[in-house]
């Protein structure tokens, strides 16, 4: 049984100021006891937005969301870092990847086209992760439809696929999990 809960905790001192959106507080990844005690934070900086925390399957990582505001673009990501918060690596990252799935250096255009839409998966030896991205924040923008993929990385950072749920019949995607 774990000794560890990953929380994603709001910021009260620390807000984006989105020109079209508006104002909400930027979040970042705590761990508690299950008990409530020895709370601490393990991403630091006030001016990034850390969100859907996952530990590895032996607990010694932890896969989660990142938003960076650059100007007046949001470029969100996965990031994966030691539990103590220590040597993060972006390990999927939405505008490097093109509408077929392939790495490029960057979507020529903002907004970019795929953006994390669920918590990130760890498979069971912990060697890969999972992330389901999808274009619904830009779907009118870059396309009419509606699109789902999953993408696998390395812990690392190295990128090894990606597969598009909708050559597969698959048009809407909650959650994933890895048995």
């Amino acid at each position: 049984m774990g000794d560890t809960l990953s929380i994603m905790a709001g910021n009260r001192d620390h807000f984006f100021e989105h020109p079209g959106k508006g104002t909400y507080p930027l979040r970042q990844i705590d761990l508690i006891a299950p008990e409530g005690s020895r709370r601490r934070r393990i991403t630091s900086d006030p001016l990034l937005d850390n969100t859907w925390s996952r530990f590895s399957p032996n607990g010694s990582l932890v896969a989660h969301e990142q938003r960076r505001h650059v100007k007046d673009k949001v470029l969100e990501y996965y990031v994966v870092c030691g539990r103590d918060g220590a040597n993060p690596v972006e390990i999927i990252r939405g505008d490097k990847l093109d509408e077929e799935l392939r790495v490029i250096d960057s979507y020529p255009s903002y907004p970019y086209y795929w953006v994390p839409a669920s918590y990130p998966c760890w498979s069971p030896d912990g060697s890969r992760i999972v992330a389901c991205l999808s274009n619904g924040k830009w779907a009118h923008g870059i396309s009419d439809k509606l699109r789902f993929a999953l993408v696998f990385a390395t812990p690392g950072g190295h990128f090894e696929r990606g597969i598009d749920l909708e050559k597969l019949g698959i048009v809407f995607v909650c959650e994933i999990d890895w048995k």
